[in-house]
């Protein structure tokens, strides 16, 4: 007699004929709402005319081939082509479910595989029933699909998900965003076929659009999104549309070209830069994870799926743009994420304790729970409860509260998300030191004996393979170190990320209660040059009408403005969120450089941090958020000496030629790369010809500006012009400090003549106390800048790079404080220097 086998409540609901009974009746309701009259018809109206002929530009040309599809099977009506479109956005719904309830893993036990099964299908079942018009009436859905289809197959077919990911991309932007995702170690030969597959399919299809529609094409869809406001569902804009509700005069929403709706009021500056500074962390953020795993950590499915889905929720979270069917984005990726996919592959093995695994799958629910929910009000807010915003923003409160609360789950969402990535990570690293991995490749199966006598020709060869063999061996060359070694970069993003919201914050504060904007001090003194030069070049530059141009302009260095045409030019970005965006890097890049420089002075891995949040948390480092030069000259500075220090002559030389690009203090690296080659490698023709390389590029430009300033008396007749700019042995710095010292104007000049006492001074005390090149580095530029005259106000900005001599002090002070007090010292002169450089430019009403 058999023995009926209990079946427990989830396997029930797991089953796979339960969970198609609830995806079909969940999509009765949902199409009954939708093509009954209530959605986004107007959106299927202007997809009809597109195909019909009308021009779209805003829609990069892949994402409408499904359209033309729908077109060329006959339904020409609006009628016939809407249920159309949302019939085969249904087959696509199924094709997810079906993916999501028959996805086995044999690796996972019946009550995981229920308990995953559970979560996913439930998620995308409520997900699409949420909705809605957003999922069934947008084009939206199709790169989503794609991005949810490349989680699904990452672990298990890597190139095929890549390239998945390029065809996404191709359909929408946002995709491109996730690639960086994509990368591995620099040494992984998969990093490299991954990236090739993503490309290929990128830049594949990008070439059938630039032949078959024409490049204007390509780049019409950037034009378009540059041109947009503040759309009234931002998150940016939520502030706003709170105070909107009780004070509605002072506001307006309308309609924008973008077929978006708008607001504008009080604040809308302000919220605008922060949603440009926050979409440029956002990028930056991404390419630090893509630098981080080039040199960290393994790379596994599990880890690019949880970076994709918080880099998404960032996105949502700093772009100016939240349109509803912008919520679609998320649900294939996350339904995947509650699968598990990865869990298939051998190579990715559980990490961390069952606790912390249990804590990974809860925190991924959560996040799936607050972006159903999201999805939910995102729906009543648009299209149920719109007008009540859109139209009379003083009106209901409801639809106020909803939007609220969304955007309040979607901020949640991100933080939570970026907290799983980190703690993921951490659980990684442990495991990768407690028990690291082996990443040779599987040695090749022992070839079996041959038993045929061998040849003549084979007897020779081996004879001579022999006597080589008994020749002794040449003693190998020792392998250097590599240039990078000593560098933490999860520190390096922390110190750039926190000092540069610390630093943005302080301004953003300081230039309200100055009546000011963010946008508009970040954009203040030399960065108008800087902009002028990138729109217009030198000689046409809209500034100082009263003369020549050029009479101004070329005292600037060209690679900022180079470069920041370049970036406008190939991504539409504005030139002043190019220079935001490159200056950051720069400052990343820096900031490595002074890890690198501490390792080789016996720093703890404690000791570095202190002292690159010093260096690159000084005072007026608020520059490094401008188009000005100090944090690509600091970068390329810093990692000039530390070749120097290796004794790497060629990359030094590098290095120090690029500075001959950026400004005239690049002469005194120069001298210090002379010196230091003749000191150190003085029989070394290499190093000679890359010193005398180094000089070619400040010499070029000195000589081309001089040919177009001879009426002027050439380069240095424009400064002493312009600038009182000229060599004078220190006589007017020393008559200013003596005067500010006995006076006291303000507070401001009293920094100024401190820090040009005090660099002197430290100068002396690191005699040395740093590696050679470092303390002539230092000497060199403090001489430069105080023996002569100028515009005494900008000196702690051109003594910037002297900072790094504050290295060493800062080094021994943490050995012999401890970890707290020198963290709060640091912590203290991180805050004082971001007061300062907000100060300077939101109340001091001088140049700096």
């Amino acid at each position: 007699m058999s023995t009926a086998v209990p079946v427990s409540p989830r396997s029930a609901l797991a089953s796979p004929l339960t969970l198609w009974i609830a995806w079909a009746a969940s999509r009765l309701i949902g199409l009954a709402i939708v093509i009954q009259g209530t959605g986004a018809h107007p959106e299927l109206d202007y997809y009809l005319d597109i195909v019909a002929g009308n021009e779209a530009p805003e829609y990069p040309v892949p994402l409408l081939v499904p359209l033309s599809w729908i077109y060329a099977l006959g339904p020409g009506t609006q009628p016939e082509f809407g249920r159309a479109f949302v019939y085969l956005v249904l087959i696509i719904d199924g094709l997810i479910t079906a993916y999501l309830i028959h996805f086995r893993n044999p690796r996972a036990n019946a009550a995981e595989s229920h308990s995953r099964r559970l979560w996913a299908v439930g998620f995308w079942i409520l997900f699409g029933l949420s909705a809605g018009p957003s999922m069934y009436m947008r084009l939206d859905i199709f790169p989503a699909v794609l991005v949810g289809g490349a989680i699904a197959l990452m672990a298990q077919h890597p190139r095929s998900a890549s390239a998945l990911l390029g065809l996404a991309t191709s359909l929408k932007l946002w995709p491109g965003i996730l690639a960086a995702g994509l990368v591995g170690r620099w040494s992984d030969r998969m990093t490299w076929h991954r990236l090739t597959s993503f490309a290929a399919a990128l830049f594949g299809m990008a070439g059938l659009v630039a032949v078959i529609n024409g490049p204007e094409r390509l780049i019409s869809p950037l034009g378009y999104q540059g041109d947009r406001g503040l759309q009234l569902e931002s998150i940016a804009a939520t502030p706003l549309v709170i105070n909107g509700f009780q004070h509605p005069e002072h506001y307006y929403v309308g309609l924008a070209v973008s077929k978006s709706y708008e607001i504008e009021g009080p604040g809308i500056d302000t919220a605008l830069a922060y949603t440009s500074i926050g979409t440029a962390l956002t990028l930056l953020l991404a390419v630090a994870w893509a630098f981080y795993r080039l040199f960290a950590g393994r790379w596994t499915a599990r880890s690019t799926t949880h970076f994709s889905i918080a880099i998404l929720l960032l996105l949502l979270v700093t772009n100016k743009v939240f349109s509803p069917q912008y919520m679609v984005w998320l649900g294939p990726a996350i339904a995947v994420a509650l699968l598990q996919p990865w869990t298939v592959q051998q190579s990715e093995k559980p990490v961390g304790t069952p606790a912390q695994r249990y804590r990974s799958v809860r925190g991924m629910r959560l996040i799936a729970a607050a972006v159903m929910v999201a999805m939910g009000l995102t729906t009543y807010v648009y299209p149920f409860a719109y007008d009540e915003i859109a139209y009379r923003l003083g009106g209901e409160w409801a639809p106020v509260a909803a939007l609220t609360i969304r955007n309040a789950l979607i901020l949640a969402a991100a933080l939570g998300a970026f907290a799983l990535l980190i703690a993921d990570e951490r659980a990684e690293r442990r495991a990768s030191t407690h028990n690291p991995e082996e990443t040779e490749e599987p040695a090749s199966p022992p070839a079996t004996p041959d038993k045929r006598e061998p040849t003549r020709l084979a007897r020779h060869l081996s004879a001579w393979r022999k006597s080589d063999m008994e020749k002794p061996a040449k003693p190998a060359k020792p392998a250097k170190p590599g240039l990078t070694r000593g560098v933490d970069w999860a520190a390096v993003a922390l110190i750039t990320f926190a000092g540069s919201a610390i630093r943005l914050l302080f301004l953003s504060v300081m230039a309200h209660a100055n009546q000011t904007t963010l946008a508009d001090e970040l954009g203040a003194w030399d960065t108008e040059y800087y902009l002028a030069i990138a729109k217009d070049g030198y000689f046409d530059a809209d500034i100082h009408p009263e003369g020549p141009p050029h009479h101004h302009t070329l005292a600037f260095f060209p690679a900022i403005p180079m470069m920041l045409r370049a970036v406008h030019s190939v991504t539409m970005m504005p030139p002043a969120v190019a220079g935001f965006v490159l200056n950051f890097v720069f400052l990343f890049i820096a900031t490595a450089a002074v890890f690198a420089l501490a390792h080789r002075m016996k720093a703890s891995r404690f000791e570095a941090f202190v002292g690159a949040m010093v260096v690159t948390c000084a005072p007026l480092t608020i520059v490094f958020h401008m188009p000005y030069t100090e944090a690509l000259f600091m970068a390329l500075s810093f990692w000039a000496l530390v070749a120097m220090v290796d004794k790497r002559w060629i990359v030094a030389g590098i290095f120090v030629t690029l500075t001959g690009f950026v400004r005239l203090t690049a002469v005194d690296l120069i001298v210090v790369f002379g010196l230091m080659v003749l000191l150190q490698a003085r029989k070394d023709w290499k190093a000679w010809v890359a010193v005398a390389v180094s000089a070619l590029p400040i010499a070029g430009y000195l000589g081309w500006a001089n040919r177009h300033l001879a009426d002027m008396g050439g380069y240095f007749g424009i400064q002493a012009e312009f600038w009182n700019s000229q060599f004078d042995y220190g006589v007017r710095s020393v008559t200013w400090v003596i005067e500010r010292m006995l006076t006291g104007e303000d507070l401001a000049s009293m920094f100024a003549a401190t820090s040009m006492v005090v660099v002197p001074l430290l100068v002396a005390v690191t005699w040395k106390r740093v590696p050679w090149p470092v303390w002539f580095f230092g000497g060199a530029i403090a001489a430069n800048v105080l023996l002569s005259d100028g515009i005494m106000s900008s000196r702690p900005r051109l003594l910037l790079p002297t900072t790094i001599l504050l290295l060493p002090v800062v080094i021994w002070c943490a050995r012999r404080l401890g970890a707290r007090p020198a963290m709060l010292l640091s912590g203290g002169w991180v805050l004082f220097s971001a007061w300062y450089s907000a100060h300077m430019l939101a109340v001091f009403p001088h140049a700096i």
